[in-house]
């Protein structure tokens, strides 16, 4: 995919928390 970014969360695990995930989606949708 053109423009894809591989992203590691540390401390997280398969189940993300929310906390971990909100930032990485706020800044994925505002692009």
């Amino acid at each position: 995919m053109p423009g894809a970014v591989h992203r590691v969360l540390e401390g997280q695990t398969h189940d993300v928390a929310v906390e971990a995930l909100a930032p990485e989606l706020l800044e994925f949708f505002a692009k």
